[in-house]
């Protein structure tokens, strides 16, 4: 489905758009931002990764925090399935609780069920200009403190991405200016509220309490997209490193998520 890489129609009254599934998630959002409306999820792989991809493997997001994942958007699919025929699921409105939610049960089928060939995807208003800040940590379980501060203070972030050891020294080692060799874990926040830095810099201190020893909070757009960048290159510096060690490992990646209560990480 490489080569089904068309928009077809962005409607900003319905705040929808059916896309084919070969389009590349960063081009849908450019799209979709010129009428003022977002695609809020966004893999760190956003500028290569497609919409049919995100929808097989029930991608997930930097900001999911706030803003929910793949599942949470896709609204209708267009499909084949195995013996040829054609098949549409979903609806076009916001409200759809009638029967049984075929979609849903599509989304992170990594294509057992069936192959993709169209998506009716829900939007969002444009966000509003973000701040973000990285935190680095002597060990795991001070990183954990600092979220379960940041969520117990009441800040929702739009991003708050927590970086093991090993892979806050790959990044390191791929040149990220910001961060610094050596670290157990790292924190990278985001927030996009009315206040953002009044926020950010809240969240800085709960980060320095918590153990925080290297602390970079943007001032700007361009130093928060640094930042973030400090995110979208953890797949590519863990296959820098992988491709050092003896017989040449892949990098592989997946996501795990635990409950607010199993925080600190003890």
């Amino acid at each position: 489905t490489a080569r089904m890489d068309r928009i077809l129609d962005i409607d900003p009254a319905n705040r929808l758009v059916r896309c084919e599934p070969g389009v590349v998630t960063k081009r849908l959002n450019d799209a979709v931002a010129e009428h003022g409306l977002s695609y809020p999820p966004d893999p760190a792989s956003w500028e290569h990764c497609t919409i049919g991809g995100n929808i097989a493997t029930g991608a997930g997001g930097i900001c999911c925090v706030k803003y929910g994942v793949t599942a949470d958007y896709v609204r209708g699919l267009d499909l084949v399935l195995a013996d040829g025929r054609r098949m549409r699921t979903g609806r076009d409105t916001v409200k759809g609780v009638a029967g049984y939610d075929l979609t849903r049960l599509l989304v992170g089928s990594e294509g057992t069920l069936a192959v993709i060939v169209g998506a009716t995807l829900g939007l969002c208003p444009v966000r509003p200009p973000a701040l973000a800040m990285l935190a680095q940590f002597p060990t795991l379980t001070a990183a954990g403190d600092a979220v379960a501060s940041i969520t117990a203070a009441g800040h929702v972030p739009s991003a708050l991405e927590l970086l093991d050891r090993a892979t806050s020294q790959a990044v390191a080692d791929h040149g990220h200016p910001m961060m610094t060799p050596g670290a157990a874990a790292t924190l990278i926040i985001e927030s996009d509220t009315a206040e953002p830095a009044r926020d950010l810099a809240s969240m800085a201190l709960l980060c320095k309490e918590a153990g925080a020893r290297n602390v970079v909070t943007a001032s700007g757009a361009e130093e928060s997209r640094q930042v973030i960048e400090a995110r979208r290159l953890v797949t590519p510096a863990l296959g820098a490193f992988a491709a050092t060690r003896p017989p040449r490992p892949s990098a592989r990646g997946t996501n795990h998520a635990g409950g607010a209560r199993r925080i600190p990480l003890r």
